[in-house]
């Protein structure tokens, strides 16, 4: 486990760029899980711009998650190995995500 040491240091911000934090965590193949990136971004949305945003960011991230969905069940008959097991697994993932939102709203 990870020990942090953590230090305010005003006037400096810190941007973690794709998830790359949440990667490391999670040991995922792709460079995010996307279950951890969204709650990370919707936690940051209420933090600093109000919970009325951080709802229209879960409805937006929801929608662009089932048309993803949708996209690639539409496509993956065409798509075959290695790559149809992977998407099969970032689609589990992005369902999993899709079920924390529906929990979180």
């Amino acid at each position: 486990m990870a020990t942090w040491t953590i230090r305010i240091v005003s006037g400096f911000s810190v941007l973690h760029h794709q998830g790359a934090t949440v990667a490391k965590v999670t040991r995922t193949a792709d460079r995010h899980d996307v279950e951890y990136l969204w709650a990370d971004l919707l936690r940051w949305s209420a933090k600093t711009r109000g919970l009325a945003y951080a709802r229209r960011a879960a409805l937006v991230l929801s929608i662009g998650g089932r048309v993803r969905l949708f996209g690639r069940w539409l496509i993956t008959p065409t798509v075959t190995g290695e790559r149809r097991d992977r998407w099969s697994d970032q689609d589990r993932r992005i369902r999993a995500a899709l079920d924390a939102l529906r929990r979180a709203s």
